[in-house]
């Protein structure tokens, strides 16, 4: 590897969405070829999320609430859910890359 994009990418990549979820303490249900779990964007949601709108999709290691509209990558989740920012997203990933579950 021979840039940060490609290492930032390698890293990305090798942390499903799914353990990482799982690791924040999402309980992760499967739906077919994804997996369902509440939306963490309350504020979106007039009167919460009651049932799992949000959609972990682990072929392409993305999120997408199809309530509110919210979605990314693995990162873009760490960020949202951490509250933090990039850097600090960065940097748990990479913290728990060789912790598997």
């Amino acid at each position: 590897m021979d840039t940060n994009k490609e290492k930032l990418q390698y890293l990305k990549n090798n942390n499903p969405i799914m353990r990482v979820a799982s690791q924040l303490g999402f309980n992760v249900s499967e739906r077919g070829s994804t997996v369902a779990i509440h939306c963490f964007n309350n504020s979106a949601h007039s009167r919460g999320d009651k049932s799992p709108s949000l959609v972990l999709q682990p072929n392409t290691n993305t999120f997408e609430c199809k309530s509110c509209g919210v979605k990314g990558d693995v990162l873009d989740f760490i960020q949202a859910i951490k509250k933090t920012n990039f850097k600090d997203a960065v940097l748990f990933l990479n913290s728990n890359f060789f912790r598997k579950s």
